[in-house]
Order: structure tokens, then sequence, then C-alpha cells
């Protein structure tokens, strides 16, 4: 496969890797800088079963209307029913609301992050000696 159709692949994958993840963060930074702030209790967890078990946590919270609402956080983190959690949301969409950690917030955006970065880099970054050093440590044969 010559090297630029690899570097082509390469930013195929790696620019809506980097995009997506970069949406993802600007979207967690204005969360934090405007959302309002409740405590919430995990009241359930659910989990994707199998093999590769992930729990997600039942969040219900408080807005500051006093109205209640109930959250799903993602599999990345570990809580136990009656764990107490800080929610982040939106006056106007608390049913959006986020559990305010770090593997809650950035955990999936670093995920999809680092591999985008790779791959962009490799698309945009190293020279073609470099990309053919990296396809010979593979086994590929190149000029």
């Amino acid at each position: 496969m010559p090297i630029y159709t690899a570097k082509n692949i390469f930013g195929f994958i790696g620019l809506p890797l980097l995009a997506w993840s970069l949406y993802l963060i600007i979207g967690n930074v204005v969360l934090l800088s405007a959302a309002s702030r409740a405590n919430g209790i995990v009241i359930a967890i659910f989990g994707s079963g199998g093999q590769n078990y992930s729990p997600y946590p039942l969040v219900n919270f408080k807005t500051a209307t006093g109205k209640e609402f109930d959250i799903i956080g993602n599999g990345l983190s570990s809580y136990e029913v009656g764990d107490r959690v800080e929610v982040l949301y939106y006056p106007d969409s608390p049913k959006d609301g986020r559990i305010n950690s770090f593997t809650q917030l950035w955990g999936f955006p670093l995920i999809i992050f680092l591999p985008g970065a790779f791959f962009t880099y490799a698309t945009f970054g190293p020279t073609e000696k470099f990309l053919r050093g990296i396809a010979r440590g593979f086994g590929v044969k190149v000029k």
C-alpha cells in the first residue's frame, strides 16, 4: 500500500475523531461555565452485561425549583447505590444533566481524542521516511 494511501486512510479516521472529541470537550467547558449544580444520589446501577460489564449509575436529583429528575451516567466510573454526587444541568433542560466527575465529563472525549490526535498527526505531521519506518516495523515491504 503506498504511503500516501495510508496517510489518506489515517486522515479519514483521525479528523472525524478529533473533531468529535473537540466538540464534546467544548460542550463540557460550556456546561461547566453555565450549568446549575445540584446534589444527587445514586439510586440504582444498570449494567451492560457480558464479559465487558459496565455499570451505569442512575442518579436522582432535585433542581432549584424542586422538580426531581433521573439521569444515567456513563459506564466509565464505579458508583454504588447510595453514593452522593454533584449534578450539572441547564435550568431549561435538567433531564440532560451530567454527573460532575472527571471520568463522567472527560473520559469519553479523551478516549476518542487520543486516537484522533494520533491518526491526524500521522496524516499531517511526520515525513514519508517516518511512515516508511513504521510500515517496515509491521513487516510491510516499502520502497
